[in-house]
Parts: C-alpha cells; structure tokens; sequence
C-alpha cells in the first residue's frame, strides 16, 4: 500500500480551499489516467487535500493506492513524474473543463443535502464566515490551468512530504538459501 502525503502551513480562505479542492480533482484525474490506465499499476488511487482552519492553518495532500509491491518504485516516480509535469506545464482545457462540470453538479447535490448545510453553517458560526459566502458561486471562475499549476507548486514541495510503503510480511514457507552440502 502506497501512501503520500505533502503537508505545509497555510492560511485557510474560500480562494486557498478553492485552490486546493481544483488542484486534487486534476491530480485524482491524472494520477489514475497515468496509474491505472497506461500503466496498469493500480485499480484506483485516492487523492484528497484539505486546509484546516483548527488547531492550526495548516494543509495536506494525500495520494494513496494499493499496489503490487514490486510495482511501487515505478509508480512512485510516475506519481512524481506526473506532478513535476503540472507544476511546468499545468493541465489543458479538458481536465479544467471535467473539474468545474464535476463541482458545478456536486455543489447542486449539497445545496439539497442536509448534512452540507449543517456543516456550512456550523463553520460560519464557529469562525465567522459571512453566510452569504455559501451560496458564492463565483469561486468556479477562477478555476484555471495557472491556478492548478501555481497551486502544485505551492502544496506539493518535494522537500515537504512523507512516504509510507506497506509491504507484505516475508512469508514463512518461502524457501530459503542454504549451504548445508
């Protein structure tokens, strides 16, 4: 099991949670076009960012998937190899074009769904947020390949994760060398 995550400070605001949430569906939709499709090396990946408000502003991207352990080097510079391309290249009008029609159809289902509305208005009243920065809209606007590029730069440093591989424990009937002649 494959488990990457990039942590960091950050200051929690509609525009930074905005960033982050845009930049985790384009890595959600590559990394399993790259992971699963080409490469064959996994049945799905999970990637998942937050910025948090409490106890302190802080963020993290996690990237995790089950794998063939012999596979994991491999993937691992694919996962790398695919991030370095977002933060040069940042992503074509497709993938911009699937994140704001997958959100625009998300944010409808929550708009009619209780639990949403229990959460947003709990994090209004707990930090203060305007109530009327629910219904904003405007956020989905400003989706864009530069954004998604500015905003891996930002939260996927290279210098700032932790890797965690769990691989299977050696098995007590596998044969082992010996020199007893």
């Amino acid at each position: 099991y494959f488990y990457l995550t990039f942590h960091g400070q950050e200051k929690s605001t509609p525009d930074t949670r905005n960033n982050m949430a845009a930049l985790t569906d384009v890595l959600r939709i590559r990394l399993r076009e790259v992971l699963r499709e080409d490469m064959g090396g996994v049945y799905g990946v999970r990637v998942s960012g937050r910025i948090d408000r409490r106890p302190s502003d802080e963020y993290g991207v996690v990237i995790s998937f089950g794998c063939d352990p012999d596979k994991v080097e491999a993937l691992q510079k694919a996962v790398f190899a695919t991030i370095a391309e977002i933060k040069k290249t940042g992503v074509g009008a497709d993938y911009i074009s699937k994140v704001v029609v997958a959100r625009q159809r998300e944010r409808e289902l929550d708009l009619k769904n209780n639990r949403f509305w229990s959460a947003e208005l709990a994090d209004a009243y707990r930090y203060g947020d305007k109530l009327k920065s629910i219904l904003d809209e405007s956020l989905l606007d400003k989706v864009s390949s530069k954004q998604i590029q500015a905003s891996a730069s930002r939260y996927l440093k290279e210098q700032q994760y932790v890797l965690g591989v769990l691989e299977p424990e050696p098995s007590a009937t596998a044969p082992t060398a010996s020199a007893t002649k």
